[in-house]
């Protein structure tokens, strides 16, 4: 193991009782980063940086990276000023964190901490991890008098070679690690099942079972977590982490999070890019910027220094693993992920031997003795196109029937069905501030509830709308003409047809074709099935596309008489 000076004088500590002190969101208390000391950069001159004496194969002296001039990674020694020794805690103390301490306080106080500095490289969301390096540190719990860090001189640095198939996002690699498909790195990579194994084996050997690590990952809840999450910790994941990884910790967020001299209010930094802070704290420039082995001593570098350190163990630092994301985050990953995950019952996958065939019902059979007619549009809406009748041609596939379907159902849901609030939770299982409008549905008789009421509530200034089939036509118009104006402009709503702002279009025959409370209420209440109707997920009857089974019916129907589909047709995971 070899040392990392800290070359700045740190503040003494003030009290034996400082754990107790609270946390200054502004700047440092001398009680809250006893346990790190601080850092400056006095004997910058002096780093030296010793090399492994005996690299593994996995070490970075052998992953051809050009590091950074002297002083690259990790100074020589960290040593903080002088401090009292570390008062044990009693066995049966109860393990709460004192006010403005992170989870992992006590841990921290008490030696039980190893670092690991971790980053990854990608080839793109359709590839997957193509480099995995880490480098793991201590806390000097021998040093009574100075605070020192001690870093294991084994780092870890492996290649990925994806599986074959695997689709590179070129332009984005090129952008940053310059790693291709044909690198020799990749070429010459594990599989990434053989590269975690050599992970785990890795922090076995370094960590004791008593030790517990704090993942630390530049930028990492964006970006590596969630591809360490996809691999190991997902519902039916393959691999895991090790168990002695229980805390993570964000050093971008925790600069972001406090007023500590690398935040942009006191450093001046135009960016928090991790070459930009690595440059500030050390003055030299980071070299092979990208390269996963290259990042992670930069990281440890920020992290040990006289900037950061004070800030491990603040409240808003470390969190446990299993808390880095939220209830609705890992279901949001879930979905980006089904399209890996093998298909459910009562899909099955079919693969080249299988021998399978699918013949379509009659009724959606277009082939005949003759081979049948010709795939495009029908007859019908081949004259309607050649006279050039647009609202003609709509009103062949959303006919008026269909539209005095939706305004009937528009009009039950809004003005004659009756509901009452009921607590809501959101995807993380919190009650929100609004409740949601459950229908209820009395029997002839039957008293209301006194606090039943219909969804949208009529009063002297809030008038009630006739809703017919003009009035869902001219809103729908309104609809594809504020699409088309937009055309996928995400950063204005809808409403803006309506506006005269900077960022509005005020459309003057929209809004001399319906007033914008009209438009507001139908994109609000439209409706396309009987509320009634609906069973419940679990029971007989119940779909879920009821809501707009009806309309895809009508449509289904009006769109068969107008285009011949041909026995080709193009499906996406959409229409399943």
């Amino acid at each position: 193991m070899f040392y990392l000076h800290d070359v700045a004088e740190g503040s003494n500590r003030s009290s034996a009782n400082d754990e107790n002190a609270s946390s200054d969101d502004e700047g440092v208390l001398d009680e809250d980063c006893w346990e790190f000391g601080s850092a400056a950069s006095s004997e910058l001159e002096d780093e030296r940086h010793q090399e492994p004496t005996s690299p593994r194969p996995h070490d970075g002296a052998s992953s051809g990276v050009e590091l950074a001039p002297p002083a690259f990674g990790l100074p020589s020694v960290v040593e903080a000023a002088d401090s009292d020794p570390i008062d044990t805690a009693p066995a049966d103390e109860e393990r709460v964190p004192p006010r403005g301490k992170s989870i992992a306080h006590f841990d921290l106080r008490d030696g039980n901490i190893v670092f690991l500095s971790l980053d990854l490289e990608t080839g793109g969301e359709y590839c997957g991890i193509v480099q995995l390096s880490g480098q793991l540190f201590r806390q000097n719990m021998a040093d009574k008098h100075h605070m020192t860090f001690i870093a294991v001189e084994d780092t870890f640095n492996e290649y990925v070679r994806p599986p074959d198939g695997a689709f590179w996002n070129e332009e984005a690699c090129r952008q940053s690690h310059g790693l291709t498909a044909q690198s020799p790195q990749i070429r010459n990579g594990l599989p990434f099942t053989t590269v975690w194994t050599n992970f785990c084996t890795w922090i076995q050997e370094n960590v004791v079972p008593s030790e517990k690590c704090i993942l630390c990952a530049y930028r990492g809840e964006t970006c590596d977590m969630r591809w360490i999450w996809k691999h190991c910790l997902a519902p039916r994941s393959q691999l895991t982490i090790p168990p002695q990884i229980v805390y993570f910790m964000d050093p971008l967020e925790v600069i972001k999070g406090y007023k500590c001299p690398l935040h942009p209010d006191k450093s001046k930094l135009d960016s928090l890019e991790l070459g930009v802070v690595y440059q500030f704290v050390t003055g030299i420039n980071l070299n092979g910027a990208h390269d996963s082995l290259v990042d992670v001593k930069a990281q440890t570098t920020v992290i040990t220094s006289m900037q950061f350190c004070s800030y491990i163990d603040k409240s808003k630092s470390i969190r446990l693993v299993e808390d880095i994301f939220t209830a609705a985050e890992k279901r949001d990953m879930l979905k980006k992920m089904e399209s890996l995950r093998p298909v459910h019952e009562p899909w099955f996958e079919l693969v080249e031997g299988d021998g399978f065939t699918h013949t379509p019902p009659r009724t959606d059979r277009y082939t005949g003795v003759s081979g049948g007619a010709d795939w495009g549009p029908s007859s019908e809406m081949l004259q309607l196109a050649r006279g050039g009748d647009l609202p003609t041609m709509f009103l062949s596939i959303f006919t008026l029937s269909t539209l005095k379907f939706i305004a009937a159902r528009t009009t039950d849901y809004a003005y004659n069905d009756w509901v009452v609030p009921t607590p809501r939770l959101d995807r993380d299982g919190n009650t929100t501030r609004r409740p949601i409008m459950s229908a209820i549905f009395p029997q002839r008789g039957e008293t209301l509830p006194l606090n039943a009421r219909h969804r949208c509530l009529v009063t002297k200034k809030k008038k009630k709308f006739k809703v017919t089939e003009h009035f869902i036509l001219a809103w729908l118009g309104a609809v594809m003409t504020a699409g088309a104006y937009f055309n996928g402009d995400n950063n204005r709503g809808i409403d803006a047809i309506y506006s005269n702002a900077s960022y509005g279009v005020s459309i003057p025959f929209i809004q001399n074709t319906m007033p914008q409370t009209a438009f507001v209420f139908l994109r609000n209440f439209i409706h396309f099935s009987r509320t009634k109707d609906q069973q419940s997920s679990g029971r007989r009857g119940y779909d879920p596309l009821f809501k707009v089974r009806s309309i895809i019916n009508m449509l289904m129907e009006r769109i068969r008489t107008v285009w011949i589909a041909g026995d080709r047709v193009t499906i996406d995971e959409s229409m399943i």
